[in-house]
C-alpha cells in the first residue's frame, strides 16, 4: 500500500513535468488559404519575438541573481566585521565558536578525481 501510494506520486510529478503550455494565440483556422497564410506568418513572427523577450527577461533575472549573491555577500562581510569589532569589544562574555566545516564523503567520482590528480603529481 504504502509503494503503490509513493509510486503514484512519482508518475503524477513525472507527467506533471512533461506539460508544456502551447500558445493558443492567434491560432486561427479559415477557410481561405490567402488569408490563412497570412495568419500563420504573423503568429510565426509573434512566437519569435515572444521568444525573445522571454529570453530577455531570463537574462535580466540570472544578472539580478548574481547582484543579489554579491550584495549579500558584501553584507555579510560588513556584519561579520561588527560581530569582530563587538567581541574586541566585550572581551569578557564568552562567544560561540564558529562551526566547522564538515567534509564530505568521498564519492566514486570525487575518489578516482583525487586518484588521477595524486598519480599526475607524482
Amino acid at each position: 500500500m504504502k509503494y503503490s501510494i509513493i509510486f503514484i506520486f512519482f508518475i503524477t510529478g513525472l507527467l506533471a513535468q512533461d506539460k508544456v503550455k502551447e500558445d493558443k494565440f492567434l491560432k486561427l483556422k479559415v477557410s481561405n488559404a490567402q488569408v490563412q497564410s497570412e495568419i500563420d506568418a504573423l503568429r510565426k513572427d509573434y512566437l519569435i519575438q515572444k521568444k525573445d523577450i522571454v529570453t530577455g527577461y531570463k537574462e535580466r533575472i540570472k544578472s539580478l541573481k548574481t547582484m543579489k549573491k554579491s550584495d549579500i555577500k558584501s553584507l555579510k562581510k560588513s556584519f561579520r566585521e561588527r560581530l569582530r569589532e563587538l567581541r574586541k569589544k566585550h572581551k569578557d562574555v564568552k562567544f560561540p565558536e564558529k562551526p566547522k566545516k564538515k567534509e564530505k564523503p568521498l564519492n566514486m567520482g570525487n575518489k578516482l578525481k583525487k586518484k588521477n590528480e595524486s598519480i599526475e603529481s607524482e
